[in-house]
């Protein structure tokens, strides 16, 4: 991944006719020197890319098709992204390496002239560090037992948040690799529909698989690496917030990549969607800012946006722009220590548990690791677990928690908390219950001590409101039967809104919702998952 930016061209306040241009040759010729010495650095494959997206009007960006055909680089439309005024094009002819760097002074060109809001190629993003290493450790197959102990589910407190604020009735988005078939996840916490959405389209159907193909090809000698990770991000979400459920829409290849236009179809559908949460457990290969107005608008529909800071080791943030609208989150250990490949820098929200510690033989050391489900062994009928590291991890603990956060605030967006104030009440909650470790400058994520001043959330219909009494089942009493009353013939007032009332799901609060209610009157059963 590259550790430079590009950056944006200087306005000159005082400037003579005659040495203006020459300010400016040379400017543009330091520029060249820093993006190609930057691609080199950071991506030795010097990456060439074949499409670019382009922010702005349909005037901004009949200027943009213009001025890059005048500079020898025409293009052709491919699709476009209404809800963010974006256009993915190609480039009709094949870009060299010195194309490169000039292609980008045109956008930026275009930028500083106010024709376009933004412009990138369309770049690759991936769950990998550099040189195509993932900085991650599969072992299988371990079992639930192991799974439980392991210490991101003490060390946050996961099973007192699942309890008191469960998660139920929130959609997540989970922007990744799919679902590996028959793992637990797939077959408790996903949705039964969901989006493939590769090539910059989107496709909707069924829950996406995550298969490999057995292919290493992206040659670092480890094939269908990233299979796996998106099972694995479920199975953490699921243990802070079992009463979720998961919206996945496929991204990633089997070995961990895809492009920028992918995750912003993605994003474009999490609107559609109305998501309560989105999980980005990816990073770009560069910084960019083509995303900062997709996050915002994101945000502002809504949506509490968590993002992996990057396996890179570094304080560079790959989403510029977007340091007040995305939650990105770094990895710790078991000690509380940053992990030695995690990101950091300012801009890095939180930390959380995404380490994994193994003994002469490989396998997870007890207590120091990190477990995931990956899927299902067919021999001993049971899931698979396995150790990993990275801060992909890191975040779905932290996505885990602000499931429960709107879980527990079922009313809004509404008139006292309006959709983008979501986020933001959100972060400030979230550093304000995190530990401070003795020593260190991080804030950790501590999901218990989040969840204990919000309101419990029942754990299943007809229950509508948590008794806590009655810890790990549910009761239907007066309280739940005032809250549907209080409810009847009111609408929602925002797709965001959860209505706990409307228990038959027609949409509408009824005698088909209190006849249900009434049925399950005094009963105490079992759980939910």
């Amino acid at each position: 991944m590259s550790t430079l930016g590009h950056d944006k061209s200087t306005t000159w306040l005082i400037a003579r006719r005659i040495v203006q241009p020459i300010v400016q040759l040379i400017m543009r010729l330091a520029l060249l020197v820093a993006l190609f010495c930057g691609a080199r650095v950071a991506h030795a494959d010097d990456f060439i890319p074949a499409r670019v997206l382009i922010q702005g009007d349909e005037k901004g960006q009949a200027t943009a098709v213009v001025k890059l055909g005048d500079a020898g680089y025409p293009i052709t439309f491919v699709n476009d992204y209404p809800a963010f005024s974006i256009s993915l094009y190609k480039f009709n002819n094949t870009l060299t390496a010195a194309d490169v760097p000039l292609v980008r002074v045109a956008l930026d060109d275009l930028v500083s002239s106010g024709a376009i809001i933004a412009g990138d190629f369309d770049i690759p993003v991936s769950i990998e560090r550099g040189q195509g290493q993932t900085g991650s450790i599969w072992v299988s197959c371990l079992g639930l037992t192991d799974f439980e102990g392991q210490y991101g589910v003490t060390t946050t407190g996961a099973p007192f948040a699942a309890d008191a604020a469960h998660g139920r009735d929130v959609k997540i988005a989970l922007i990744d690799s799919g679902l590996v078939p028959n793992a637990p996840t797939s077959e408790y916490f996903a949705l039964t529909y969901g989006y493939v959405c590769l090539g910059g389209f989107s496709t909707f159907g069924a829950t996406p698989r995550d298969i490999g193909n057995g292919i290493d090809e992206n040659n670092n000698n480890a094939p269908d690496e990233a299979v796996g990770h998106g099972t694995y991000i479920a199975g953490l979400i699921s243990r802070v917030a079992p009463g979720a459920r998961h919206l996945h829409m496929k991204v990633l290849d089997d070995e961990g990549g895809c492009f920028l236009s992918d995750v912003t179809v993605a994003l474009q559908q999490c609107i559609y969607e109305s998501v309560h949460v989105v999980n980005l457990s990816l990073i770009p290969l560069q910084p960019t800012n083509i995303l900062a107005n997709e996050i915002k608008a994101v945000r502002d529909n809504g949506a509490i946006l968590v993002a992996s800071a990057g396996n890179t080791g570094d304080s560079i943030n790959r989403y510029l722009g977007s340091e007040v609208d995305l939650v990105q989150v770094g990895a710790s250990d078991a000690n509380d220590a940053v992990w030695a490949q995690s990101a950091t820098g300012t801009w890095v929200d939180v930390f959380a548990p995404g380490t994994t510690v193994v003994d002469a033989v490989g396998l997870p050391v007890p207590g120091q690791s990190l477990l995931g489900p990956i899927g299902f062994d067919a021999v001993t009928q049971s899931p698979c677990y396995a150790g990993a590291s990275g801060t992909s991890f890191a975040a779905a603990w932290v996505t885990g928690v602000a499931a429960c956060y709107r879980a527990a605030n079922p009313e809004w967006p509404n008139t006292l908390v309006p959709a983008p104030q979501i986020t933001t009440n959100f972060v400030s909650q979230l550093l304000a219950s995190s530990v401070s470790p003795p020593g260190s400058q991080i804030k950790r994520l501590d999901a218990a001590a989040f969840v204990s001043t919000l309101t419990p959330v029942p754990h299943c219909p007809p229950d509508l409101v948590r008794n806590p009494s009655f810890p790990y089942q549910y009761q239907v009493d007066a309280q739940d039967l005032a809250a549907l009353l209080s409810a009847w013939g009111v609408g929602l007032g925002h797709p965001l809104q959860i209505n706990r009332a409307d228990i038959n799901g027609d949409g509408s609060i009824n005698a088909g919702d209190l006849s249900i209610l009434l049925g399950a009157w005094g009963t105490n059963p079992p759980p939910c998952p």
